[in-house]
């Protein structure tokens, strides 16, 4: 079989069951692929022919995050192509390829005393309820901008939100600090807008007007992909803070991190598995990473520091089980 129907096979396979943002990275690295070999037999795709692509400045140009992401994309590829009959089942052009070394980079975060400056320093209403959403809620962008009026429920203390990862609503809980800026904001909504209506955006569009040469909200237009990102980086921005590649993830993260500072300070040992529920993550070391902790380490040196690592060699009965015994019942203090 050729490439080209082979990947146009595959992309149509993903698209019933993967979300929208997972096909398009699969677009993306098999049609690096295809343009590095042309439309070819697959049997003609060999280790030599994917070691060349692999080290092309397409695939190796960016981060190691980038390109295990794009080699994990393409296992995929021809292990759809082998389960398919498309090619031999021991057929693996990538045999022997490894991910590169990514390690973790700390990643910036807002401390939890600066969130009521960030909350002023967002510049209008509809800004500081975006900033509110990302610190209370910890919410992605995307679920951010998805979030209709409709979807609050102030009486039931609830948001309705539409994880696109698992492709599902969560009844996210609506906190005390949250509550105070729902309310706020939507008091406000409604002297500029009349009446709110269930399908209109919580977080929408503004658009300029000429009357008074100012802003208002555009309701039933939400925001485009990376709208919330500016937003954020204005505010932050605002703060001192550098503003390069600050988004609603960085608002996520650092709400995150102080959620789990809090719960671990009350001494609730289910600190990262809440932590996890509200991030929507199915791993906690996936939390752990996102979050800039590592349990094991911690508790590792809280544990440890200036504590004895041996304790019982300090007690006066110990027992040396080097010490070789007859079979009575005396045991031998050393």
């Amino acid at each position: 079989m050729k490439l080209e129907p082979a990947i146009q096979g595959y992309l149509a396979y993903r698209a019933n069951g993967w979300s929208a943002s997972t096909v398009r990275g699969d677009k993306k690295v098999l049609a690096k692929l295809l343009r590095h070999t042309g439309n070819v037999q697959l049997a003609s795709i060999t280790p030599e022919v994917m070691d060349e692509l692999l080290r092309s400045k397409p695939m190796s140009g960016g981060s190691p995050a980038t390109y295990n992401l794009y080699l994990s994309g393409l296992r995929n590829f021809f292990k759809f192509c082998r389960q398919r009959k498309h090619a031999p089942i021991d057929y693996d052009p990538l045999v022997g390829q490894r991910p590169k070394p990514n390690p973790e980079k700390p990643k910036f975060r807002i401390t939890m005393d600066q969130f009521p400056a960030l909350l002023d320093a967002a510049g209008n209403e509809r800004n500081r309820m975006a900033i509110a959403i990302g610190l209370y809620l910890m919410v992605r962008e995307s679920e951010a901008r998805s979030i209709r009026l409709g979807d609050v429920d102030l009486n039931e203390g609830t948001i309705a939100v539409w994880v696109h990862k698992t492709n599902g609503y969560d009844e996210m809980p609506i906190s005390a600090e949250l509550d105070a800026e729902l309310r706020r904001y939507l008091v406000w909504y409604t002297q500029h807008h009349g009446p709110l209506k269930d399908d209109w955006f919580l977080l929408p569009q503004r658009k300029f007007t000429n009357r008074f040469q100012v802003y208002e909200l555009a309701p039933s237009r939400g925001l485009q992909q990376g709208g919330l990102s500016r937003v954020v980086q204005q505010a932050v921005g605002a703060l001192g803070h550098p503003t390069a590649g600050v988004g609603m993830h960085t608002l996520r993260r650092s709400a995150a991190a102080a959620l789990f500072q809090e719960k671990t300070r009350q001494g609730y040992d289910g600190a990262l598995r809440q932590v996890s529920a509200w991030l929507h993550h199915k791993s906690q070391r996936t939390s752990e990473i996102y979050i800039g902790i590592d349990i094991d380490r911690n508790t590792r040196n809280e544990e440890t520091k200036s504590q004895s690592l041996y304790p019982s060699l300090n007690d006066d009965k110990v027992i040396n089980l080097g010490d070789k015994h007859d079979g009575s019942n005396s045991n031998q203090a050393v």
